[in-house]
């Protein structure tokens, strides 16, 4: 009989990365009751439109108020998770949007919070990057990729723990959210099967590749795509006129800078935890690099894996050698919360 994966069992340190025990259960309460608060203030502000109408909660709000009484998975553009836990929300509570995306948000930020608890030497450094970073686009905006990376960065850890039949289930449930949750599967089983310096050519090997056939990989990833959302052919076309995307914007050069600064500290080699972590924050350069003429598809792919960088920054205890990539880090976050500001993300 195969046990139920758990987040709050104790987790495995390397023998490399040794913390101290006694200091960290002295000050987990404290942390732990902030982290409680935040999760809840967030869940409910999320709902409760607390920080503003975000730019998709319109078209969420007609999908919601037109799902039809029976049950149909050919009338929408919505994944068939989502769908179905909407078509619910709506016909069997009865409940507005608000309390669905609360729930949502809910239920994210508390499988994100559990495993900055249980992996992280910092949760709570680890909790301000991700509320900042992700939290006004996802939780706030996005709620079924919300819903869908918290499960897919659940099973990318249970695949690090070998429970393969479990992080199966759960990156199958991530997919039917969002179908861009493939690209965690992906990279992460990848870069669990290549691991340490290896990923390093490989992944280069994959931009360059792409750089030479764009027009090939463009028109199928299309394709692909297309079956999936019919959404993807106008993002892929930009139809929307949105600015391209580069990989020499000043976010993505903080980015790349901290990137540099952990392989000189040898994060790719310190353990298994941080390789893997390495390598999905490294890959989500790709789709920017590969699709800078479809700024929202390279965009959001890239959201998938960036998440990634939080595992990586917070993981180990904060020595001389680990700050000058979470510095890049902590800079970079900072940017990106004054641009979701600035561009009306959140607080619109």
């Amino acid at each position: 009989m195969i046990a139920a994966p758990s987040l709050t069992e104790p987790a495995p340190v390397d023998q490399s990365e040794a913390i101290n025990i006694d200091e960290r259960v002295s000050t987990r309460p404290l942390a732990d009751g902030i982290m409680v608060v935040v999760w809840a203030l967030l869940a409910l502000a999320a709902g409760r439109l607390q920080f503003g109408y975000s730019s998709d909660y319109v078209e969420y709000l007609l999908y919601y108020e037109s799902i039809p009484y029976t049950l149909s998975f050919t009338d929408t553009r919505f994944e068939p998770g989502f769908h179905f836990l909407a078509w619910i929300y709506r016909n069997w509570l009865g409940v507005s949007l608000g309390v669905l995306v609360s729930s949502i948000a809910a239920f994210s930020l508390a499988v994100k919070f559990l495993l900055f608890r249980k992996y992280l030497s910092h949760p709570l450094l680890a909790v301000i990057l991700y509320v900042v970073l992700f939290y006004p686009i996802h939780e706030y905006t996005q709620y079924r990729a919300a819903a869908s990376l918290s499960m897919g960065y659940w099973a990318i850890h249970l695949l690090l723990a070998r429970r393969y039949a479990w992080a199966g289930l759960l990156f199958v449930l991530a997919f039917c959210f969002h179908y861009s949750s493939i690209l965690l599967a992906l990279v992460g089983i990848g870069g669990l099967v290549f691991r340490d310096r290896r990923i390093v050519p490989i992944l280069l090997g994959v931009l360059l590749a792409g750089a030479t056939v764009l027009d090939r990989f463009r028109f199928l990833l299309q394709d692909i795509l297309g079956q999936l959302n019919p959404l993807s052919a106008s993002y892929l076309d930009n139809k929307a006129k949105i600015e391209g995307v580069s990989l020499l914007s000043f976010n993505n050069l903080l980015l790349i800078a901290a990137l540099g600064c952990y392989f000189v500290a040898g994060y790719q080699s310190r353990s298994r935890y941080h390789a893997l972590f390495l390598t999905l924050t490294l890959a989500s350069l790709l789709p920017i690099a590969l699709l800078p003429d479809a700024p929202v598809i390279a965009q959001r792919s890239k959201e998938v894996l960036f998440i990634a960088v939080i595992f990586l920054a917070c993981r180990s205890r904060l020595e001389w050698r680990d700050l000058p990539g979470f510095g890049f880090v902590a800079l970079m976050t900072a940017l990106l919360g004054y641009l979701w500001v600035a561009g009306g993300i959140i607080f619109a």
